[in-house]
């Protein structure tokens, strides 16, 4: 192996480096705008839902199971009756249309029995006038309470107000009026899903009317935010992607760029010249410094994969995934370049760290045999068989 071998080495592992290095800058710069796209998600959830529960309002004047409650009940069905009184109610109502019969089983006409034979048996006759019948609920008001539930989530709601200060103080003060509004005490009902808070059981209809109507957005405003979702232009795409979807590509790259480091340092460290003078390992073995700086190379990597994966995992929960996989890789190439760093062999290998995740297994499994009860044991202590040592040593491994 002559000086030109440990040069292109050297020139491999600079090329990944650099762009381990540009990724993970890359990386930590979308730290922020993520918390940003977050905060505009949260923006969107709260207004597309305001939305969504002035059309089911605007439904449920023409509800079957609200027009029968309403003719029941009368004028005090608005201040009596509460969401959670409303959830509750179902009306049995049937469907006008009747069924008709199958083709083939109506009754033969006159006509057609005098052509059949006379021992010939007729088909008996469909039955008609059937109506479907059921319980019905009021579906816009299950439809309101769980768009009410949503908002009721207050992490979303800070999260959306943290977008602008515009939209920070309509939320406000649109909460303020939730509070306002919100009864004292309540009883929670038992036919209820357990999901609804009880904040929202308590709202009697003209309570929900001015919340659903105060500040209530427009759709223009929705398609106004959709335009101010963040996005990127890859050169090699030449279209812009999401700053979300971008991730994913970065997660990509740092995982392909630590491989591709790992495998041409191990083909360099495996030339009987390593480290070579006038190359990058030259450069970077005069002092203790400098191979710090090679460390820091080597963990820049999944040290900014990781963070990106948090970030990201409240839309991108596949960016794990990669981030695992930069993070072995991140220590493959520590296990090789330990004695180039730090001047000394490696503590630790992949097989001491199998053969303790072994041990460890086997001690729990042991410590579990210790719980199983005999059932022909007539004091219903746990009997693990074997002799006295034996018992001894595994009551003491299983306290």
């Amino acid at each position: 192996m002559g000086p030109e071998y440990d040069i292109r080495c050297s020139k491999s592992c600079t090329r990944a480096g650099v762009a381990v290095l540009v990724l993970a800058a890359l990386a930590i710069s979308f730290l922020r705008p993520l918390e940003k796209a977050r905060e505009l998600e949260g923006l969107l959830t709260y207004t597309q839902v305001r939305l969504y529960m002035k059309e089911e309002l605007d439904r449920l004047e023409s509800d079957r199971a609200w027009k029968h409650l309403k003719n029941e009940i009368g004028p005090p069905l608005d201040e009596t009756w509460n969401i959670a009184r409303l959830l509750e109610y179902k009306v049995k109502l049937c469907d006008p249309e009747k069924l008709s019969g199958p083709v083939g089983t109506e009754a033969q006409k006159p006509n057609e029995r005098k052509n059949n034979q006379p021992n010939q048996s007729l088909a008996p006759a469909a039955p008609s006038n059937l109506v479907m019948c059921g319980e019905e609920p009021i579906q816009p008001i299950h439809s309101i309470a769980g768009l009410l539930t949503t908002l009721a989530d207050s992490k979303m709601l800070n999260r959306a107000r943290s977008y602008s200060y515009r939209h920070n103080l309509a939320i406000y003060n649109w909460g303020i009026l939730w509070y306002r509004i919100d009864a004292a005490s309540y009883t929670e009902p038992r036919n209820v899903p357990k999901s609804i808070p009880p904040s929202v059981f308590a709202l009697t209809l003209p309570n929900l009317v001015q919340l659903v109507n105060h500040n209530l957005p427009a759709i223009s405003d929705v398609e106004a935010l959709y335009k101010e979702q963040a996005s990127i232009t890859l050169p090699s795409l030449g279209m812009p992607i999401g700053l979300v979807s971008a991730t994913l590509f970065v997660e990509i790259g740092l995982m392909l760029s630590i491989f591709y480091f790992w495998i041409w340092f191990r083909e360099a460290a495996a030339s009987e010249n390593f480290p070579t003078p006038g190359t990058l390992f030259g450069a970077l073995a005069r002092s203790l410094l400098s191979r710090s700086i090679f460390l820091f190379l080597i963990a820049a990597a999944p040290s900014s994969s990781v963070l990106l994966a948090v970030k990201s995992y409240w839309s991108k929960p596949e960016n794990s995934i990669f981030a695992l996989l930069v993070m072995f890789l991140a220590l493959v190439a520590l296990k090789e370049a330990w004695t180039f760093i730090f001047r000394v062999p490696c503590p630790f290998s992949f097989s001491t760290v199998r053969n303790l995740i072994s041990r460890i297994a086997f001690l729990r499994l042991r410590s579990g045999e210790t719980l199983t009860l005999d059932e022909s044991s007539s004091n219903g202590r746990p009997d693990i068989g074997g002799d006295e040592d034996t018992r001894r040593g595994s009551n003491t491994l299983g306290s």
